[in-house]
């Protein structure tokens, strides 16, 4: 059997959040994430097509209902679901959706 190597990097260890992603993304309160000057009005995308906007706030609402409705269909914490559809705001909000009801994505596009 070989030895177990264990390696170290000399670079210094990475901020590592202690909260999820999606607490980290789109805080539920000012001081949540280490985010500087997270304000739920401003876009957190456009989309490039037609020039619609998703403030972060209104993403943060729709992922979070996603998420809950995700849980009364019975995908549970731990599951994995492909989403598979074109680059828009409503692809978007079904990945944060499902981060918010702790589902991993495995993305898919017709790009």
């Amino acid at each position: 059997m070989a030895p177990i190597r264990i390696y170290e990097s000399d670079y210094p260890t990475p901020f590592l959040p202690q909260i999820s992603l999606f607490d980290y993304l789109l805080p539920s309160a000012p001081g949540i994430s280490p985010l500087p000057d997270w304000d739920p009005k401003l876009p957190a995308f456009i989309d490039g097509r037609d020039g619609r906007t998703l403030s972060r706030g209104l993403l943060r609402d729709n992922a979070l209902g996603l998420g809950a409705g995700l849980h009364q269909l019975g995908v549970r914490r731990g599951s994995t679901i492909c989403i598979w559809g074109y680059n828009s705001l409503e692809w978007v909000t079904a990945a944060y959706g499902s981060i918010a009801g702790g589902v991993t994505v495995s993305p898919c596009n017709y790009a």
